[in-house]
């Protein structure tokens, strides 16, 4: 673990089997069909991590998956100036942490 992770494993998405988690939070689309992100989200939104979940995402620019309660999507609409300033805090937080990248 990095130094900017060690909120992973009070996650709740790690009491789901790994092949489970991985087709919820990572579903796949189909052609003219988006991605169902609920059974991620309602997931999510038990988490007493989900803060920090969300963030991390952000501040590492987490493309793919539901993150934080957030599908990539929702990521991608959220305010600029917003992700900016999480990334800048995150990273002035966790300095150490991209070296370990």
């Amino acid at each position: 673990m990095a130094l900017d992770d060690e909120w992973m494993p009070e996650a709740k998405c790690l009491e789901l089997d790994p092949d489970e988690a991985d087709r919820i939070f990572f579903p796949k689309s189909r052609k003219g069909i988006k991605a169902d992100y609920s059974e991620a989200k309602a997931i999510c939104f038990t988490c007493p991590v989900r803060k920090s979940c969300l963030v991390y995402a952000i501040a590492h620019g987490v493309p793919q998956g539901c993150w934080g309660g957030m599908s990539p999507d929702e990521r991608k609409r959220m305010d600029r100036a917003v992700k900016v300033a999480i990334r800048k805090t995150w990273w002035r937080l966790h300095p150490l942490s991209r070296s370990t990248r």
